[in-house]
């Protein structure tokens, strides 16, 4: 099947790592050669006297520098002034003219065209900017390979007028391919993709930020990096760039993951191979949940939007809309077969996916108004969710409140219940962070705090009551893995990244974590603790 890959991991592979062959400056010199008149016919001399240099890997890497800024500028431009699904098609025709003549933009895209586009792709790009890049302080860290380059491809006679041309032209390419699969991906037709731009500042899947070493990038798949036999188990069994929402289906085969700007994939729990795109929702998707029989999948935009897919075949079955508050979690019930999201508000949305329609909602006692996560006890006997730093307890099907507790006055955003049902664990902080921050188990019929784990500013908690342990995320991007009788640490998994969720598969065999900026990645769980003393 077809890969339908995340449209900022697109952006990355197909536009911004351009092949390290050369193959990207030849197709350049022959769009150019037939340009007679226009901003861009001066490129075509200057690019075949680059080409000449048979230095194609350090032009690679000044080329990689501007096409991320304009692939970073048409981002933030869908933000301010904004473009929408009727305005892209005159966008890119604009583009295509602009190669031979000035172009008349119309009203409807003046602003767009003028403030944004115009500015960005400059042809008249006389280099002299390159020298900042070979600078000491912009040789560390972001496109750190830039300068190494200009250096070289200077000593190799490029003049910085040719380098000029180069970066102009790479631009509009760019800017050409960015807006063309924007258009392909039908992501305009999600409403707001407000915050596209921060995730692709700092989504480089060559993980090392674009340093020297970053480019070109390994002969691997596209979306895919499979971990080999006898490597440290530490490492992910594989990893994909793409992935901010992850779940596990019931039958432990399958993960399916969603990033900020695609569609939820479903990938093989062992192997990492791709074999489901699933309909609805293309961007923003913040949380991911399989019933439990496994044959339909919900998926729940940050934002007013809920989509539920046949699990067997992708298609859409029900799109609901919801509240326009920012989803905090997703949960389907075994019981009553219903779907649950919340959301900082204060209120629990209950959902019929057969009807595709919201039913009364769950709302707390007292004054609590946001929910930061919810979570069903084992067997399903208690659904409980966190607010504003309480904890209300509800018994279930029937929704009794059986307790309510506090749990702190702080930010707890995530909690999960211990395989006896007897403990949630809820991560904690305070602002500024180094005042008072940890794990706290609590005792779920008195609310009494039994135990507190330390851990820098802790961020997603699960237990897998098959290896009996307790997982848990920080911000320093490691994950820690305490067993779940004695809390003592067995494990820390480094690098990470900035996780904003975990799933452990039912037969306890796998671990999965999303990241918001580093991609998802599967670990053999068994491999995980049977590296480490018990």
């Amino acid at each position: 099947m077809p890969s339908n890959e995340d449209y900022l991991d697109r952006l990355w592979t197909e536009v911004v790592n351009i092949d390290p062959e050369g193959k990207w400056i030849k197709r350049g010199v022959e769009t150019c050669r037939k340009l007679k008149k226009g901003p861009y016919a001066r490129c075509a001399a200057a690019l075949e006297r680059l080409c000449a240099l048979g230095a194609a890997e350090d032009l690679g890497r000044v080329s990689r520098e501007s096409r991320y800024a304009a692939c970073f500028d048409i981002l933030c431009s869908i933000e301010d002034p904004g473009l929408n699904k009727r305005k892209l098609p005159q966008v890119i025709k604009l583009l295509n003219e602009s190669l031979v003549s000035k172009v008349s933009p119309s009203k409807s895209v003046a602003e767009f065209w003028t403030s944004r586009m115009e500015v960005m792709l400059d042809p008249k790009d006389d280099g002299k900017w390159l020298v900042e890049m070979t600078k000491p302080n912009r040789c560390k860290g972001e496109f750190g390979d830039v300068g190494p380059a200009v250096k070289g491809l200077r000593k190799a006679g490029a003049t910085f007028v040719d380098l000029g041309c180069l970066t102009a032209w790479s631009r509009y390419e760019a800017s050409r391919q960015a807006l063309q699969l924007l258009a392909e991906s039908g992501l305009l037709e999600e409403g707001s993709l407000d915050g596209l731009h921060e995730v692709f500042l700092s989504a480089d899947p060559s993980g090392t930020e674009a340093g020297p070493k970053s480019w070109p990038l390994p002969k691997k798949p596209a979306s895919v990096a499979r971990q080999k036999a006898g490597d440290d188990p530490t490492k992910p069994l594989w990893k994909v760039r793409s992935g901010q929402a992850v779940a596990i289906s019931p039958d432990s085969k399958t993960v399916a993951l969603a990033g900020a700007s695609g569609p939820v994939r479903f990938f093989d729990a062992a192997t990492g191979e791709e074999r489901l795109v699933c309909e609805g929702l293309k961007a923003h998707i913040c949380q991911i949940a399989f019933s439990p029989d496994g044959k339909l999948v919900a998926a729940a935009q940050i934002r007013q939007w809920v989509t539920i897919c046949n699990a067997a075949t992708g298609k859409l079955v029900a799109k609901v809309k919801v509240s326009d508050e920012e989803v905090s979690g997703l949960l389907f019930s075994s019981k009553t077969g219903e779907l649950i999201r919340s959301s900082w508000c204060n209120s629990i949305e209950i959902i019929d996916p057969a009807a595709g329609k919201s039913k009364e909602p769950l709302r707390p006692t007292g004054d609590s108004c946001m929910t930061y996560c919810i979570a069903f006890s084992p067997r399903e006997r208690e659904l409980v969710a966190v607010w504003n730093g309480r904890c209300t307890v509800w018994s279930w099907p029937d929704r009794v409140v059986r307790n309510e507790f506090k749990i702190a006055d702080c930010d707890a955003y995530d909690a999960s219940i211990s395989p006896d049902g007897q403990q949630i664990a809820v991560p904690f902080s305070r602002r500024p962070k180094d005042i008072d921050e940890g794990l706290h188990l609590i005792d779920l019929s008195s609310g009494k705090v039994v135990r507190t784990l330390s851990i820098s500013h802790p961020r997603s908690v699960i237990y897998s009551s098959e290896q009996m342990v307790l997982i848990a995320s920080g911000d320093d991007y490691n994950c820690r893995i305490f067993g779940a009788r004695n809390y003592e640490e067995r494990l820390q998994l480094s690098k990470v990244g900035d996780v904003t969720g975990f799933d452990v598969s039912p037969d306890g065999k796998y671990l999965a974590a999303a990241t918001s900026f580093s991609g998802a990645s599967c670990w053999s769980l068994p491999a995980l603790l049977g590296n480490c003393s018990t």
